[in-house]
């Protein structure tokens, strides 16, 4: 069953469901909140004023994914031109950066850019070959970070900011690029 619910001048989608908990989505520009069929009126509005920072978030994001989405066109690169930008990038940064990774993988993924296991195994998201070439570097200089850095913590950040000096805006840009990729595949 779906129902409209409007909170604080936005509008969501509520899905209720057979299940114990609840799950917070944004798409196109829309929210979903599927909740089991329990929740009442109130439990739905605690659920989003929790999450008020998340649903800021997105929706600044996609603010300037509109902005920039006619803009920007995907690049057009072979797996094989990919993966030696990638190698370089690899090459290039663990010496720069003093580490070693034991092994890289290339794979399309939903939800990540890039992995860091504590073996050092990196794997790439096959999806960056679309993407220009500094947020390409932006994710391998990431990942070569987490082989020194397990965490996002400061140490982590300061030491990215050694190599990447603008990875903030990076950051932002690919959040732009993904809901590019999104919308266009």
């Amino acid at each position: 069953m779906e129902d409209q619910f409007q909170f604080k001048n936005r509008e969501f989608t509520i899905i209720y469901k057979k299940s114990r908990y609840y799950k917070l989505s944004f798409k196109n520009g829309k929210f979903f909140l599927s909740v089991p069929i329990k929740y009442n009126k109130e439990k739905i509005r605690e659920i989003i004023q929790k999450h008020k920072r998340w649903i800021k978030n997105r929706e600044r994001e996609y603010k300037n994914f509109q902005l920039q989405k006619d803009k920007l066109k995907l690049y057009e690169r072979d797996d094989s031109e990919f993966e030696a930008i990638v190698l370089y990038l690899l090459s290039e940064g663990s010496k720069r950066m003093g580490v070693k990774y034991s092994d890289i993988k290339f794979k399309y993924m939903r939800s990540r850019w890039g992995s860091c296991s504590l073996k050092g195994k990196i794997t790439i998201n096959r999806y960056l070959k679309f993407f220009p070439y500094k947020l390409i570097e932006y994710v391998v200089f990431h990942e070569l970070a987490h082989l020194k850095y397990h965490n996002h913590g400061k140490e982590f950040k300061n030491f990215l900011s050694e190599y990447i000096k603008d990875w903030k805006e990076r950051k932002e840009e690919l959040k732009i690029w993904g809901n590019i990729l999104r919308e266009r595949l």
